[in-house]
């Protein structure tokens, strides 16, 4: 069923239209934000314009590539909404080191701190380890999508299996990290 699916949709030319709608919306937002030019139906146009020159242009390989990385790019995002709602659902929090104002002043008129502790959400504490976990995720599906093929190196072919492996040694170093980071 799901594959009738996928085959109706290539069919269509799904492929393509997802790119055009990905080199407009990038063109105009851009174009939106520098307000190069001043008028929205010039830069509706201009994004349209070069949408369609996108069309023509792209090679099948491009599309492809772009067509296997969103539908990656979908699961995986699926798979953070889930894990962010677990991780708040189960009230993961952690403490960071605060400096809280009292209210005094000291001699030069300087408002006197003191050291205290504040709960924060998990993912506000280890932003960094997040951002570099998604950007190997990212780098997973580029590779997996056969993007190494368009800028010229030899593919490498990751199997779901290799695939699932990477993101649970991924997933098993953080809990290393994590726990170790905790104060025994």
């Amino acid at each position: 069923m799901a594959l009738n699916i996928l085959t109706s949709l290539q069919d269509l030319g799904i492929a393509q239209i997802l790119l055009f709608l990905l080199s407009f919306a990038v063109v105009y937002g851009l174009l939106k934000q520098y307000k190069i030019p001043k008028s929205n139906a010039a830069q509706a146009m201009i994004g349209i314009a070069i949408a369609f020159l996108t069309i023509m242009a792209a090679p099948v390989a491009l599309v492809n590539v772009l067509t296997e990385m969103s539908a990656n790019l979908i699961l995986v995002a699926v798979g953070l909404l889930v894990l962010i709602i677990f991780l708040e659902v189960a009230g993961i929090k952690e403490v960071i080191p605060v400096k809280v104002p009292t209210g005094k002043k000291d001699d030069k008129g300087n408002p006197v701190m003191v050291d205290s502790e504040k709960e924060v959400r998990i993912f506000e504490k280890y932003g960094y380890a997040f951002a570099i976990v998604l950007g190997i995720i990212a780098i997973l599906i580029f590779i997996n999508a056969g993007g190494l093929a368009l800028i010229g190196v030899q593919n490498i072919n990751l199997s779901g299996a290799s695939t699932t492996t990477v993101i649970f040694f991924i997933i098993i170093l953080l809990a290393i990290f994590w726990l170790i980071g905790e104060k025994g």
